[in-house]
């Protein structure tokens, strides 16, 4: 769908090797959500996509502790964390 899907790194630089990769082995990479290809081929093309793989990363690292943070809440006031466990119902 889009570049954030390639690699969910923690670092940019990651997303960018797998990148440059796929496009060695002679593969276009088109994120269809905006009809554009990601691609490595200038400098200008190699900025954009560490920025937004940085940017990615961040987003991800957020929705990490945002989870935490909410099913810590959760255990501490004695409700249910995930689901079924050994089939038995979820007290809430």
């Amino acid at each position: 769908m889009d570049s954030q899907r390639l690699a969910r790194a923690e670092n940019p630089i990651d997303a960018l090797v797998l990148i440059r990769t796929i496009e060695d082995a002679g593969v276009q990479i088109w994120d269809y959500s905006d009809d554009h290809r990601i691609t490595l081929e200038d400098d200008n093309a190699e900025l954009l996509q560490y920025v937004k793989s940085w940017s990615d990363s961040k987003e991800r690292k957020n929705a990490i502790k945002n989870t935490r943070d909410v099913l810590k809440g959760r255990a501490e006031r004695g409700e249910p964390t995930g689901g079924r466990c050994y089939g038995r119902r979820a007290r809430s």
